[in-house]
């Protein structure tokens, strides 16, 4: 636990829907292209189970399809290459203010 937060990872969609469906969570950082379905999909479920969470999804193949369904969907629009330290200083923020 780094920063006072505990991550969950997930290499495919399928795990990642697993967890969601089993563990509550404050954030979902989701990748696009997962091995087995598109991170959206894993970014709208999140959305329907934790209406209050924060959500974002990263991709290096994005579009202003993605980016407007992302943003859509509640998510942060996260273009790879991204500054790490930087979403991390937003994530540890955020715990700090009310959803």
């Amino acid at each position: 636990m780094k920063h006072g937060l505990c991550v969950l990872k997930a290499p495919t969609a399928r795990a990642a829907l697993d967890l969601l469906n089993k563990q509550t969570v404050d954030w979902v950082i989701c990748d696009l292209k997962l091995p087995d379905a598109s991170g959206l999909e894993v970014i709208e479920t999140a959305r329907r189970l934790y209406p209050r969470a924060r959500l974002a999804l990263m991709t290096a193949y994005g579009s202003l399809d993605v980016e407007d369904t992302a943003r859509r969907l509640g998510a942060a629009y996260l273009p790879k290459p991204f500054d790490l330290d930087g979403l991390v200083e937003t994530i540890v923020a955020s715990q700090k203010l009310p959803a």
